[in-house]
């Protein structure tokens, strides 16, 4: 007579750590890109340009990061539904960004979250998942100015409105605690010229 022994509940805990890590691990990439993307324009200019030219030594991230951008990822999409349980059309999410030198050489992309639509018009949504310590800290655009990566965040959506010829926009941030913050932001042409200035510089390094 054969008797079965049970697994404790310790290997259980390490089977499911251990496949969560693996399936964390197989998203871990990097990629090539043939010039800077608007969600990354740091406030270093050689990083920018280092990031194209020498990509493949850009060090990968760890898993837990990774599980950090998939959470992202799905308060993004769980954003946009509610917005749109609300009544409001959510319309062009992801529409790519092109930002041309004066030249029409592209000189940086990336891809808008969507536009609400309202009263007739459409309005540049960018959305933020974020610690809720820094949730706590920001109530208006002048907060993202503490930390170097939120000033990131007010250029990508700079940028966007840029692009899309658009005088206002907004973030919609989350502590992914189920707690929603709406930030507007307008369209600073000042600011822009400067970071059109710094992006075609770099592209001209990158060029070189």
């Amino acid at each position: 007579m054969s008797i079965t022994i049970q697994p404790r509940v310790e290997e259980l805990i390490i089977e499911l750590k251990g496949r969560r890590q693996q399936r964390l691990s197989a998203k871990i990439n990097r990629w090539q890109r043939k010039n800077p993307i608007l969600s990354d324009i740091s406030e270093c200019d050689r990083q920018i340009v280092y990031g194209i030219l020498n990509w493949q030594d850009r060090p990968l991230h760890n898993e837990e990061l990774q599980a950090r951008f998939d959470e992202g990822n799905e308060q993004e999409r769980r954003i946009v539904r509610e917005i749109q349980e609300d009544g409001f059309d959510v319309i062009l999410s992801q529409q790519p960004v092109v930002i041309p030198d004066r030249e029409g050489n592209t000189i940086a992309t990336g891809k808008i979250d969507g536009f609400i639509k309202w009263n007739g018009r459409k309005f540049p949504m960018e959305i933020k998942s974020m610690n809720p310590n820094i949730y706590n800290s920001i109530e208006s655009a002048e907060d993202f100015n503490k930390k170097s990566w939120l000033r990131k965040y007010v250029r990508q959506l700079q940028m966007y409105l840029y692009g899309n010829n658009e005088e206002m926009g907004l973030f919609v941030i989350s502590d992914c605690m189920g707690h929603r913050k709406y930030i507007p932001i307008f369209l600073d042409y000042g600011e822009c010229e400067f970071i059109l200035q710094r992006l075609e510089k770099d592209y001209k390094h990158i060029q070189e």
